[in-house]
């Protein structure tokens, strides 16, 4: 007879499908999950820690199906053995594990040598990634629509980049070896070289909870319409972009049932998504619920001076989209890497963390001329690096001068400063 679990208190989404992972996990007898203590998952009535939770699959694995019931959900389905309905629980393991890592970077007090951070980074990064291209590939497969001219992944392996970034980490490590300590300015250029890690582990992190919405059987037709297509265009359009920002709308929408006389300053945003791509060019995605001239759910996206929507739904002829972003939503206020904010976001706070962006960009842009400076000047060389005149290192600077001049400093302080100078002063200036 197959399992079934019931939750008495309302679930969201991204709770239950952790909880079938944790299933799925041990019917198929892959894992000693009942011995972790890192998930943070609602159980059933049934069952009263993870110990019990494992007797029940273990004496169960001949069944490949079981069902979780909720107040609002009744008898979902799930397939286990093996099956690729939803994602494996490795994501979650990973996504939790690097939490702290993002909470010591987001508070500057990072513990861990650098050179096993970005390691860790490194590998979390190809995991996520690996699983959800997996995960596509997979439901390709089962429609029998795969292409090999097809993406299949939120992003790909850039070995030649990624194997730059080490190669920095180790320098900086190895520099600080040879006079027995870190100066300021390696630590803030170390700081600076992970950010590109850590920006590109956060757009996975939230492919992480789109997927789990996408996948979710308790999901309507209309949710899974808008899920869909949202995915679709994404994994099109987008690959290695930073993500540095996401903000959850928490006022609620105005103007009740009458869906298509609101405005479109009537909280029908309810979820933004800041980004740059690697040439520098920031995004600001907009998750939009219809409102009066866009009877349709959609996608705003602002991009250089240009705003264009992306329609994800049938056209709507009153409140029955309201609900389709809810269950990601609170899947990203789940994990949300400490980039997502639960605020109320009016237009003109997009302006302030484009600023904010643009800072964090240069830093990141400018962070390999900042070690070349610190290398040459360890080992006593007197020569201009090519890093230092590349057009693509004068615009990081620039920018940086520019921000920091807004700020009050003077110019003919910062045209004075050395290349790890500046960034330690820009750097210092972004955490106030």
């Amino acid at each position: 007879m197959p399992l079934h679990f019931h939750f008495t208190q309302d679930t969201d989404a991204a709770q239950i499908q952790l909880f079938a992972k944790v299933v799925k996990c041990m019917l198929d007898n892959n894992s000693t999950i009942e011995n972790e203590n890192w998930l943070d998952c609602t159980l059933p009535q049934e069952v009263q820690n993870f110990s019990q939770l494992y007797d029940i699959c273990h004496t169960s694995q001949k069944e490949t199906i079981f069902y979780i019931t909720t107040p609002r959900y009744e008898n979902l389905e799930y397939v286990a053995m093996r099956s690729q309905q939803i994602p494996n629980i490795d994501v979650n393991r990973i996504l939790l594990i690097l939490q702290p890592h993002f909470n010591a970077f987001k508070a500057d007090t990072i513990q861990k040598p650098y050179i096993n951070l970005v390691d860790c980074l490194l590998a979390s990064f190809i995991s996520i990634n690996t699983e959800l291209t997996n995960f596509f590939l997979n439901l390709a497969d089962e429609a029998d629509s795969f292409r090999w001219d097809d993406k299949y992944g939120p992003c790909f392996f850039d070995r030649e980049r990624f194997s730059a970034v080490r190669d920095m980490i180790v320098g900086i490590e190895l520099q600080a070896d040879l006079i027995g300590r870190y100066t300021s300015t390696m630590r803030d250029t170390a700081k600076a070289i992970l950010m590109s890690l850590l920006y590109q582990c956060g757009f996975l992190t939230f492919w992480c909870c789109l997927v789990d919405i996408l996948s979710f059987p308790g999901s309507d037709e209309k949710e899974k319409e808008v899920m869909k297509n949202l995915s679709d265009y994404l994994l099109t359009n987008y690959a290695n972009v930073y993500v540095y920002n996401i903000v959850v709308e928490n006022n609620p929408i105005e103007s009740g049932d009458l869906a298509l006389q609101r405005g479109s300053t009537e909280n029908t945003t309810r979820i933004k998504i800041y980004l740059t791509r690697y040439d520098d060019s920031p995004v600001l995605l907009r998750l939009d619920l219809p409102h009066m001239g866009c009877p349709y759910v959609h996608l705003n996206i602002e991009e250089n001076g240009n705003n264009r929507h992306i329609l994800l739904s049938n056209e709507a002829h009153g409140n029955e989209y309201d609900h389709v972003f809810n269950n990601l939503a609170n899947a990203l206020l789940r994990y949300n890497f400490n980039v997502t904010e639960y605020v109320h976001s009016p237009v003109g706070q997009d302006e302030v963390i484009f600023r904010d962006m643009r800072y964090r960009k240069a830093l990141l842009n400018y962070a390999p001329c900042s070690f070349y400076c610190l290398a040459f000047s360890d080992l006593k060389i007197n020569h201009e690096h090519e890093w230092i005149t590349d057009p693509f290192i004068i615009k990081a600077r620039n920018t940086l001068v520019e921000l920091l001049e807004k700020d009050g400093y003077n110019i003919e302080e910062l045209l004075s400063l050395d290349p790890p100078n500046l960034l330690e002063m820009a750097y210092q200036e972004l955490l106030e």
